[in-house]
C-alpha cells in the first residue's frame, strides 16, 4: 500500500517495545533495539510513510554498528534510490553487494542498482 497525503501509518516513533524488563544501557536508558530492528523499521516506515522518513531512522544508526550489517546497506540503497539520490544509492548497493555472501542476493542487488 502506498503512503498517501491522506493516510498515513501512525508508527511509534522509537521501534523498540519498552517495558520493565528492557535491558538498561551504560547511559541509563534502556538499550532494546538491534540493528537489524531498527532497520527493519525504517523500511517499514518508509513503505508507509515515504523513503525520506525510513532514511531518517537509518541515519540515526551508528554507522560503525552497521558497516558489515548487510541489509542496513541494502535498505539505504533502495531508499536512496527512490528518492533519486543516484550516486549515493550506487554507492550502497556496492556496499550491500559486496557483503552479500548469497549469490542470488548479490545477483537480486546487482539487478536493482542497474
Amino acid at each position: 500500500m502506498a503512503a498517501s497525503d491522506d493516510f498515513k501509518l501512525k508508527l511509534p516513533s522509537n521501534p523498540c517495545m519498552r517495558s520493565a524488563r528492557a535491558p538498561v544501557g551504560p547511559t541509563g536508558q534502556q538499550s532494546c533495539c538491534s540493528t537489524n530492528t531498527r532497520a527493519g523499521y525504517a523500511a517499514a516506515l518508509a513503505e508507509a510513510n515515504g523513503p525520506a522518513a525510513g532514511l531518517a531512522v537509518l541515519e540515526s544508526i551508528d554507522t560503525e554498528a552497521v558497516s558489515h550489517y548487510q541489509p542496513y546497506w541494502a535498505v539505504r540503497a533502495h531508499l536512496l534510490q527512490r528518492l533519486g539520490k543516484t550516486r549515493e544509492a550506487t554507492d550502497a548497493y556496492d556496499r550491500a553487494i559486496g557483503l552479500a555472501e548469497d549469490p542470488a542476493v548479490r545477483e537480486f542487488l546487482l539487478h536493482k542498482r542497474g
